[in-house]
Order: structure tokens, then sequence, then C-alpha cells
């Protein structure tokens, strides 16, 4: 029960992050590059650190933050991964 509500509040942070991200580069007339939207959802999951609802999730936002830094990653493309990997839990779980 408790790994359900984890997962479900990551996935709703998940969703959130690339809703704020998509909507800053809708106001942006040219294109955004991959460093950029990294630095836009890793400054995204910080600010969401110190959200205290969101303490049980901390660590999952750490290696969000982690990954984001890292330069050769793509955070966007990772974030849909892990959306695509915690959704089939959600539907599940909400069945049972």
């Amino acid at each position: 029960m408790e790994q359900d509500k984890k997962d479900r509040m990551f996935y709703e942070l998940l969703q959130n992050s690339l809703l704020h991200l998509y909507q800053f580069v809708s106001e942006t007339p040219r294109f955004v590059p991959n460093e950029k939207r990294n630095k836009i959802l890793t400054s995204y999951f910080k600010e969401q650190m110190v959200n205290k609802e969101l303490k049980q999730i901390k660590p999952l936002l750490r290696v969000m933050v982690a990954t984001g830094r890292n330069h050769k990653a793509i955070l966007e493309k990772h974030t849909w991964s892990l959306i695509n990997d915690i959704k089939p839990k959600i539907r599940n779980a909400s069945s049972n």
C-alpha cells in the first residue's frame, strides 16, 4: 500500500514536470536544446525537493537531479521512460 502511494506521487510529479517543461518551451519562440531542457527539469525537481508533502520520494528526486546534471543524459527522455514504467503499476494497484 505504501509503495503504491509513492508510485502515484512520483508518477504525478513526473507528469507535472513535463507539463512545466512543455509550458516553458511553448512560450519560447526558438528551439530549446536538450541542455536547456535538462536545466529546466532539474530546477523543477530541486524546487520540489523542498516540498514537505513529497518527503517520501525525496531520494527519487535526488536521482532525477543527478541525472539532469549529467551532460550526456536526456532527462526528458528518462522522465518519459519512468512514466511508462510506473503507469502499469498504478493501473494494477487501482484495479485491485
